[in-house]
């Protein structure tokens, strides 16, 4: 038992005593029994009843002080409770206080089974239109079908496969003039026979949408295509009239596509549409192989006529437009060079008056020249560069071969295999669909056209041209006359007996200098930062640490040429996409790269490994496409496991069920949508790979009339399609589909049902707490506590105090339906509530939610001042019970050292005192012990004694 609890002598006191020897005696029974522990041995005194009554004193003041740090504590108890239900209040406070709690919103839509619209966010109360003009679509393709799938073999060869190189990309009808796009909405056809028809173009996205909706308006006999950057209406009705196109009801979208007019020849030809102009982004010219211009250096230079040049930096251009000022602002200019904008070029006119020859190079490692156009001998004082953007759905010839286009343009020969034939002067042509409408439009001397189709082929990255005479009676004939080298560059010269040529892969270049790194990586990732190491034929190292300031292909080309040590050239490969590496040290040994640090930086960019002997060189060539080589033991299923690693696409083997040859080789796009969009040749196998799924990404409609836009999506998905509006397309809608937006209120009421509600529970608890119980007149822990009365005076007063603007219909709690009843609680009026939330959403989420002066931000600070762990009333409170407490064990504790010295004192008085009594005890029966001395007995010694003495 402790110390603070015993009220008896501690036994080992009075137990001492029964070992002491002299407590034993010799009397009749020879010991003495043991020591009881509360009754003295010898003497039978009950000293443990003494020694209680001794300090019963003291150890009534220790029973008091117990008491006390009982109270104290259930007090502390009562305040934690207390804190706790506010900690629950203020959670409801900050819910209250969040704009997002009244941001709440519900949508419902008037074709579901068309989309489905969510609200977030940043939505707002009102009704929206929307409407799916397409789904979003995952490339697939499926080569022709196969007898087996492990054991038939393929032939020999290689399969390319791109996620670039395509010769026709649809023109996005927000491209045309000036990137300012065209108004959406309809035109009035009239063909030559009088046949009027109105052509809905408001759901239009490309310009092929427009030529496909003019082409099937089914009652003007009109056909539609494009030439050049402009569109061209041919009649094909045979009326005598004249062929019309117009606005209707004050849309401008005629206007807007260069048709607005009439012919009388049965062909109008539009005005120039898709041309470069001040506004035309850089990242659009040169199909997508846009300036690159490292760092802050100037990287365009000028030589004047005079010899001056002029030192030019396009690092921070965006457009056209900025190029041209940036020339014409360039140091040192002063008016001598001017810069302009003519027929969708850049043209650059010498004022300096010299005798020398205006040029332009590139410098401190930009690729420029080329991507403007500029790579052009001026002719006397001017330079006139090429276009910056080829043909509507086309692209620019000196992108092909890699980029190293067409050496020289000129006339081609051409001959059907009737015989007929024709020249076409294709001198000056800059774009592809040039050379296709050439060869389509090519008529004999004598006015007869030529029965020779071109195409783009069906691998989408070359050129097919076809005889569709059905005659054999003569040679298929395409020959470059003179110095062009057109036809042969573009793989279609032939002299033969065959009714079809194709180019081949053109190798449209994809890849340059501007090219980011983070899209290059395999499946469209970011190559990663990291170190890879070169070592050249002599044995000779460096390494290039690939970081955040590498952004580009020319970044890591640029390191590559300017690492010391090393003997190694890099640059574009001639495929157009990625880079060669090219050694020039002429060792023995081969060109290697290998990562440096474990990350596949080089890797990534397709540059690792050992190279190969190729003119002389050891050399590494990376691409960004995946060649995969085919050999004569390869069946469907190894080359499903050859093209696994490929990234662009996955592979696998479809059966379709047929008894004959069922099983086919699938290639499915990593990506979905448009990013996923690939391109397969092949050489020397003949798979007969078929697109069956075309990339398309999903577009909607937002908005009605000539203001609605169209947005494009990878995934059916559109995302903040309108401030905090997320829409998933489900399918194709031919109308508008209403999405009516309103305001839940459900999560405002819930708010404030719980703040009420947690608001109760404090002052149920409260009163529990400090109520006094008349029945057995006692009172609980915190009656009269002067800290609870004062925090329910502070929440008391939060009710009705006036919050927000005074000109507000919301400014108390009062005001939302909230009254304060008899016993202090508080009741919430649901159908007031709903009516203010109905009447003025803005007003209820202004009243809880204004920064600081807010109801929720000032209520949260009188909670805070309340429940603070630091200075909260509540807990300075419990802090002074805890002092008072702890002075309590303090004062017990000296108590019990007190009480246990009396309590060993006496014990000790006791044990001595049966000590004496033992001893006295003892002394006694020795007395006892003591015989008298008779009277004979004395005398008879007495005569014994001198009988015998000696005189």
């Amino acid at each position: 038992m402790s110390a603070i609890q015993s009220t008896s002598a501690p036994a080992s006191s009075l137990s001492s005593t029964a070992s002491n020897p002299s407590l034993t005696s010799s009397g009749t029974s020879g010991t003495v029994a043991p020591v009881q522990a509360s009754v003295g041995p010898v003497s039978g005194i009950n000293y443990q009843t003494l020694i209680s009554e001794l300090v019963a004193s003291q150890q009534l003041q220790v029973t008091n002080f117990q008491n006390d740090i009982q109270t104290d504590t259930t007090q502390q108890g009562d305040y934690q409770t207390l804190a706790a239900n506010l900690t629950t209040l203020a959670t409801a406070l900050q819910t209250l206080g969040q704009s997002s709690t009244f941001q709440s919103y519900q949508v419902q839509m008037s074709d579901p089974t068309q989309m489905t619209v969510t609200a977030a966010t940043g939505a707002s109360s009102g009704a929206y239109q929307f409407q799916a003009l397409q789904l979003a679509s995952t490339q697939v393709s499926l080569s022709q079908g196969f007898a087996n799938a492990g054991t038939q073999t393929l032939g020999t060869g290689t399969i390319t496969i791109a996620s670039g190189g395509g010769l026709s990309t649809p023109t996005l009808l927000d491209a045309l003039n000036g990137d300012t796009g065209v108004q959406g909405g309809s035109i009035k056809i009239t063909d030559a026979a009088g046949n009027t028809t109105t052509v809905d173009l408001s759901d239009a996205y490309t310009v092929n949408d427009v030529i496909n909706a003019i082409n099937s308006n089914g009652v003007a006999d009109v056909t539609a295509s494009t030439e050049g950057g402009h569109l061209v209406l041919t009649d094909t009705s045979g009326g005598s009239g004249t062929l019309t196109v117009s606005n209707v009801n004050g849309d401008q979208t005629a206007t807007g596509l260069g048709i607005a007019g009439s012919s009388s020849n049965g062909v109008l030809t539009g005005q120039n549409v898709y041309e470069a102009t001040a506004n035309t982004v850089l990242s659009q010219i040169n199909n997508g192989n846009t300036i690159y211009s490292p760092g802050s250096a100037a990287g365009l230079q000028i030589t004047l006529s005079s010899g001056n040049t002029l030192n030019v930096n396009l690092s921070k251009a965006s457009t056209v437009g900025d190029v041209v000022n940036d020339i014409n602002n360039a140091t040192g200019n002063n008016g001598t060079l001017v810069a302009s904008i003519a027929n969708g070029a850049l043209q650059l006119t010498d004022n300096s008056g010299g005798t020398g020859t205006l040029s332009v190079a590139d410098e401190n490692g930009a690729s420029i020249v080329q991507a403007l156009g500029l790579n052009v001998a001026a002719s006397g004082n001017t330079i006139t560069g090429q276009s910056l953007l080829g043909g509507i759905n086309s692209v620019l010839l000196r992108n092909l071969n890699g980029g190293q286009g067409i050496t020289q343009t000129g006339q081609i020969e051409l001959q059907d295999r009737t015989g007929a034939t024709a020249t076409v002067d294709l001198t000056g042509a800059t774009s592809l669909d040039q050379v296709i409408d050439a060869i389509n439009n090519a008529t004999t001397t004598g006015g007869q056209k030529l029965a020779l189709t071109a195409s783009i082929d069906a691998s989408g990255t070359g050129i097919q041209v076809t005889d569709t005479s059905g005659s054999t009676a003569d040679n298929m004939v395409i020959q470059d006359v003179g110095s062009s080298t057109l036809a042969t560059q573009l793989g279609i010269a032939t002299n033969s007996a065959t009714s079809s040529v194709d180019s081949g892969n053109l190798n449209l270049q994809y890849v340059n200098d501007a090219t980011s790194l983070s899209t290059y990586a395999p499946g469209g990732g970011a190559v990663p930062d990291g170190s890879f190491t070169i070592t050249d034929s002599s044995g000779h190292s460096a390494t290039i640490t690939v970081g955040s300031g590498t952004k580009t292909i020319g970044d890591v080309i640029n390191q590559i040429n300017s690492s010391s040590g090393i003997d190694v050239h890099a640059e574009l490969n001639s495929t157009g996409d990625g880079i060669t590496l090219v050694d020039e040290a002429g060792g023995s040994g081969q060109l290697k790269v290998a990562e440096s640090d474990g990350n596949a930086t080089a890797a990534d960019l397709r540059i690792s490994g050992t190279g190969s002997t190729v003119n002389g060189h050891s050399e590494i060539t990376g691409r960004e496409a995946t060649v995969i080589n085919v050999s004569s033991t390869d069946t469907l299923n190894s080359l499903v496991t050859k093209i696994g690693s490929a990234g662009i696409v996955s592979a696998s083997v479809v059966d379709d069920g047929s008894p004959y040859a069922p099983y086919h080789l699938a290639l499915t796009a990593t990506n979905p949508g448009q990013t996923g969009q690939f391109f397969v040749s092949e050489s020397g196998v003949n798979l007969g790979l078929q697109t069956t799924t075309t990339a398309q990404n999903a577009l909607l409609k937002v908005g009605s009339g000539s203001n609605a836009i169209i947005q494009t999506s990878g995934t059916n998905t559109f995302n903040n399609a309108l401030p905090g509006l997320d829409v998933d397309v489900q399918s194709v809608g031919t109308s508008s589909d209403t999405a009516t937006v309103s305001q839940d209120t459900s999560s405002i009421s819930s708010a404030i049902q719980s703040f009420v509600s947690d608001y109760n529970n404090f002052i149920t608890q409260a009163q529990t707490l400090t109520a006094y119980n008349t029945t057995t007149d006692t009172p609980a822990a915190l009656t009269g506590s002067p800290t609870v009365a004062t925090a329910e005076s502070a929440l008391d007063q939060l009710i009705t105090q006036p919050f927000g603007s005074s000109n507000s219909q919301v400014q108390t709690l009062v005001d939302l339906g909230v009254t304060v009843n008899s016993d202090g609680s508080l009741s919430l009026n649901q159908t007031q509530l709903q009516s203010v939330l109905q009447n003025d959403p803005q007003a209820v989420a202004s009243f809880f939610t204004t920064a600081s002066t807010g109801f929720a931000a000032v209520a949260q600070s009188t909670v805070t001042s309340i429940t603070d762990p630091n200075t909260g009333s509540f807990t300075l409170a419990s802090n002074a019970l805890q002092d008072s407490i702890n002075g309590y064990q303090n004062q017990i504790t000296n108590l019990n050292a007190i009480l246990n010295n009396q309590e060993q004192q006496l014990s000790q008085t006791f044990a001595n005192l049966e000590t004496f009594i033992s001893q006295m005890q003892e002394q006694q029966s020795l007395i006892g012990e003591i015989q008298p001395i008779s009277s004979s007995g004395s005398s008879s010694s007495s005569s014994s004694s001198s009988g015998s003495k000696v005189i």
